[in-house]
């Protein structure tokens, strides 16, 4: 269990147990994405790299800003937290997909093994290019978390 953490959720004012769907697979439409869906994402409140201020920046989705719930995990957590200096954590999850042999995580194995997963970057995470590449985490903007098992998460007011 990593130390207690306040995350925060945009998008909706509170959070729905029965909208979190352990069937954890990956993400939508969008091709090379490598993100989990059916999972509660969030940033942690103190991170200078957090979803609001990648949104304010970018001036991207702000009118969902509005709308948030705070939350962390209870003490029973299992959480895989990945950095710059533990990214060999994800190896056993990396699988080869498609035509061009995309790396990509299988986060329903992940999901068996964690009840959430937390992705942090150092704060010149330019630098670390090859972090992204090897484990195709273009796509993730901002420090992260993504909750598989809704009975690990409690809301903060």
């Amino acid at each position: 269990m990593e130390k207690e953490r306040i995350y925060i959720h945009y998008g909706s004012n509170h959070f729905n147990r029965k909208m979190l769907k352990r069937n954890v697979e990956r993400g939508g439409s969008e091709s090379f994405l490598n993100k989990p869906k059916n999972s509660l994402w969030g940033s942690p409140i103190e991170s200078k790299n957090s979803w609001k201020n990648f949104c304010e920046r970018e001036e991207f989705r702000l009118d969902t800003l509005k709308f948030y719930f705070k939350f962390k995990l209870n003490s029973s957590a299992k959480v895989l937290i990945i950095n710059e200096h533990n990214t060999h954590m994800l190896n056993k999850y990396l699988v080869r997909r498609g035509s061009f042999c995309m790396i990509e995580i299988d986060w329903s194995r992940i999901a068996k093994d964690y009840d959430a997963f937390v992705v942090t970057f150092p704060e010149n995470w330019k630098k670390y290019m090859d972090f992204e590449d090897k484990y195709n985490l273009h796509a993730w903007d901002v420090d992260s978390i993504c909750v598989f098992n809704p009975n690990v998460v409690e809301e903060v007011r």
